[in-house]
């Protein structure tokens, strides 16, 4: 046996362990809205898979438990994969679990249940995949992505179409108006969210990213290359995403803002 392969049994093993094994059920679980999302911490071995459940019973028990609860496990990446891939979002599922409070560690998935089958569980399903929108006589649709938890939609900014996502616990409205104050003046918002962008990262290009023989970038020029694709709200504040002409090799720009004070914060993103 390896050194990783040993480490991995270690790290299962403590995981595993604040799941009792007194408190093993076979149950029937409606998935979320998102798929299963695997996870590695880069000190460990053992990869971290989970998946969202909304509701569940105890197999031949009536009483549902409704909330947020996820399902977990530990393991090697393609053990996990055989585990929770087959699971996709809004499903329900027979599987065999051990439960810590909200947490279900998955130990065997069974089978896909009909939903007709589960008619309480096929209530619930029906309510989370309704589709939520909310109009604006200005801005048009904006339409609820729950495996994001946020209203989607698009607009026009300076003649171009670009997306909008606004955080769905927040206050939708709130959020709206900050979004037409910002069209009324899109020119001048745009001039200068993308010149705070340039005056904070110009320096960072030109000292650790420029290719062979680039020439070094001016604030000017650098604010030029960048292509507005998105904004993005929370109820605080709004983030302004930037297409970064291949300035940061593909990165994205961001740009945070209030509507009282202006860009606060500019970075690359993934």
């Amino acid at each position: 046996m390896s050194n990783n392969e040993a480490m991995i049994i270690q790290e299962v093993q403590q995981f595993q362990q604040s799941f009792p094994a007194s408190a093993e059920l076979d149950i029937i679980a409606l998935t979320g809205a998102d798929g299963a999302s695997y996870s590695r911490m880069d000190n460990e071995q053992a990869w971290m898979a989970t998946i969202s459940v909304t509701a569940w019973h105890v197999q031949d028990q009536a009483d549902i438990q409704q909330g947020a609860f996820i399902l977990v496990n530990k393991d090697e990446e393609k053990k996990l994969e055989q585990l929770f891939d087959p699971m996709e979002a809004n499903q329900i599922w027979k599987m065999k679990v051990r439960r810590d409070q909200n947490r279900l560690l998955l130990l065997k998935l069974d089978q896909l249940i009909d939903s007709a089958q589960e008619p309480q569980l096929a209530t619930i399903l029906k309510e989370q995949t309704r589709e939520v929108t909310i109009e604006h006589e200005r801005l048009g649709t904006f339409v609820l992505d729950r495996s994001l938890n946020s209203l989607r939609g698009n607009i026009e900014w300076l003649g171009e179409t670009i997306r909008v996502s606004l955080d769905n616990d927040a206050d939708a409205h709130h959020q709206l108006n900050v979004l037409a104050r910002l069209i009324d003046d899109d020119a001048k918002w745009d001039r200068r969210i993308r010149a705070f962008a340039a005056e904070e990262l110009t320096e960072l290009k030109n000292d650790s990213w420029l290719e062979d023989d680039e020439e070094e970038w001016s604030e000017a020029n650098f604010a030029k290359q960048l292509t507005l694709q998105a904004i993005t709200f929370t109820e605080e504040d709004f983030t302004f995403w930037f297409d970064d002409g291949d300035l940061f090799w593909g990165h994205a720009i961001y740009v945070s803002n209030t509507i009282e004070d202006g860009p606060y914060d500019a970075n690359i993103g993934g």
